[in-house]
């Protein structure tokens, strides 16, 4: 969507789902998730395409993607970093042939654990990115990163894609999806080098210029540094935190809001001048846009709806951003 608008639906509801069956084509494919319970989502594809012996290595799955750009999919090893599927949310799935998904195979009572699903970054807040579009998914592992440290990725100072670290011993726990297209415009630019930095909840610091090994494990994983020119990509990392540099003056670390939630007027104040604000909808839609090129601002948010907004601040050419709440 372009802009918020609403769509009406008119009609009898279908209530006999027959045999809870989708044809999927070779290629692309837009789905919905018809059961009215949540399911593992590696239990309904494995079941569900095939001869019910739970291996989808034998099936002509390529990969499930969610709205997040986590994935189903082999990565040496079928991985799920979407864990359940959800009723009411549709899904982008890759066939190398035709076939049929029949829900009604799967076992409805089989829960699977999101990995890295549900936990939202704090610091490294991004505004979020086309599923559908080019993507590119980094794998992290680290022995001197914790559980609940964030790594978030850059293209010429823009977040492109971030993520909390679940397991810093098992790589596919902590899948970085960095995108070629975000809500608000372009995301990464294929041939640029990745940045990659680090925000540590124990020192509240941000680091920068991490070591980064590259590992083909399986000879399929990008193992450049540079962003990849085709979707489906995926690296698998080793990142070292014993030779970071501490990032001074971060962006978002010297932002502050108040009220929040806001009335009517937004207080910015920053400790450097920000140059430009902008504030969004959690679509993406911008609805305000400043350039002020001030370290103390005020905006007037009496016309926004109640609900939650993206702040996003300019300050020495890096955009970081921040959400608020309007009552």
């Amino acid at each position: 969507m372009t802009a918020v608008d609403n769509l009406e639906m008119t009609g009898t509801p279908v209530t006999d789902l027959a045999s809870n069956t989708i044809s999927l084509s070779s290629g692309y494919n837009m789905i919905s998730y018809l059961p009215e319970d949540e399911r593992d989502a590696e239990t309904v594809f494995s079941q569900g395409l095939g001869d019910n012996d739970g291996d989808l290595t034998d099936e002509n799955l390529d990969f499930v993607r969610d709205s997040e750009g986590n994935h189903l999919w082999d990565v040496g090893g079928w991985t799920n970093n979407i864990g359940n599927l959800k009723p009411g949310e549709g899904y982008f799935v890759k066939m190398s042939a035709s076939g049929t998904l029949d829900y009604s195979q799967s076992n409805p009572t089989k829960s699977g654990d999101a990995i890295n699903a549900d936990n939202d970054p704090v610091y490294f807040t991004f505004e979020g990115g086309d599923p559908i579009q080019m993507l590119y998914t980094i794998y992290i592992s680290s022995d001197n990163l914790e559980a609940g440290d964030e790594v978030a990725a850059f293209n010429n100072g823009i977040m492109v894609g971030s993520t909390v670290i679940e397991d810093p011993n098992e790589a596919t726990k902590n899948n970085l999806n960095i995108f070629r297209v975000l809500d608000s415009g372009e995301g990464f630019e294929p041939g640029n080098d990745v940045t990659l930095k680090v925000w540590s909840p124990r020192t509240n610091q941000v680091y920068t210029n991490p070591e980064v090994e590259y590992k083909d494990l399986n000879g399929e994983a990008w193992t450049k540094s540079t962003y990849p020119a085709q979707d489906e990509q995926y690296s698998i990392i080793d990142l070292s935190v014993k030779a970071l540099g501490v990032e001074e003056g971060h962006a978002l670390a010297q932002v502050q809001v108040y009220p929040n939630p806001a009335n009517s007027r937004l207080h910015i104040k920053s400790e450097e001048k920000i140059t430009n604000i902008r504030i969004t909808n959690t679509v993406g839609q911008v609805l305000i846009s400043r350039d002020i090129n001030t370290d103390n601002y005020t905006v007037n948010v009496n016309k926004l709806e109640s609900g939650i907004y993206i702040l996003e601040a300019t300050i020495n050419g890096q955009r970081s951003s921040l959400r608020f709440a309007v009552k």
